[in-house]
């Protein structure tokens, strides 16, 4: 949109529209595999995936559900 249109406000809202359905997919995996790695208790992997995803989505009701079920907690620096 942006090199072939000349529509640089068209491609802005395709980009942001993109960003932010990747995110919510990024999320809701994360959060899947923090469970499932609980249930198969790797609790160390599900521990540092856990952390990484925490410093991206820090305030995320999802990733805490999935913590509580896998019964993993974030490390204290």
């Amino acid at each position: 949109m942006s090199i072939v249109r000349a529509s640089p406000e068209a491609a802005e809202a395709l980009y942001r529209e993109a960003s932010t359905r990747a995110l919510e997919i990024l999320e809701e995996s994360w959060s899947g595999l923090i469970e499932a790695l609980g249930e198969q208790e790797k609790t160390g992997e599900a521990t540092l995936i856990s952390e990484r995803a925490g410093q991206i989505f820090p305030g995320s009701k999802q990733l805490t559900e999935a913590r509580t079920f896998a019964k993993v907690g974030l490390r204290s620096s």
